[in-house]
């Protein structure tokens, strides 16, 4: 089935900009594009923590069981 021409306008429009779907605060949706910018930091940064936990916690077991 064929969209008309205006629920076409308007999807458009909503990926375009999707505040007009979303009827969200303007302070929200300027925190969520600049939290979007740091996107990639912020999963490098939550890689790089989950490493560190997990070879602190075998560094642990391993004194813990007088290896090292």
């Amino acid at each position: 089935m064929p969209i008309s021409r205006e629920e076409a306008t308007m999807l458009r429009r909503a990926e375009i900009n999707p505040m007009e779907e979303e009827k969200i605060p303007e302070s929200m949706y300027r925190l969520e594009r600049k939290l979007d910018k740091y996107n990639h930091i912020m999963e490098l940064a939550r890689t790089c923590l989950a490493l560190l936990t997990v070879t602190l916690q075998i560094v642990i077991l391993l004194k813990l069981f007088s290896i090292i």
